[in-house]
């Protein structure tokens, strides 16, 4: 937790109402406790049991790499989106908070001197079905 609130601290108004609308600080807790607990552990205490077991170790390296962009305050701009995810490791990241994607739009956009494309990926809390928007930025070779 007080990690969440330094870094809610550290962000501007703007970024923080951002994150506050689009449950942030729920996301966190929930990747905080997946890098401290293991996905194991995890499951056991999870209503879905999430990560599903059926994941091999490739799609567990990407759920760790995103819960590590989430603690660093990643995907809530378009401007600092998940890097290296790919769309279906964005899916897999997010279906462990229980978020079901519903739609997306998607931009060509290079950074960092490689070109991808950035989604704007609109989710859906599969319990009370609150709408969130999170960006993942894919490079095109890993289309």
């Amino acid at each position: 937790m007080k990690n969440l609130t330094i870094l809610m601290n550290t962000m501007s108004n703007q970024k923080g109402e951002i994150a506050l609308d689009n449950r942030f600080p729920y996301i966190h807790t929930k990747a905080d406790l997946y890098l401290k607990i293991g996905p194991n552990k995890y499951r056991k205490q999870d209503f879905f049991n999430q990560p599903d077991i059926n994941l091999n170790q490739e799609e567990l390296k990407i759920i760790e790499d995103g819960c590590k962009q989430i603690l660093e305050g990643k995907g809530i701009l378009k401007e600092e989106p998940f890097i290296g995810l790919g769309i279906g490791g964005f899916r897999i990241l997010f279906h462990l908070f229980h978020f079901d994607t519903i739609s997306h739009k998607a931009k060509s956009v290079t950074i960092e001197g490689k070109k991808g494309m950035l989604d704007e990926m609109h989710l859906e809390h599969v319990m009370d079905k609150q709408e969130i928007i999170y960006y993942n930025w894919v490079q095109y070779e890993d289309y």
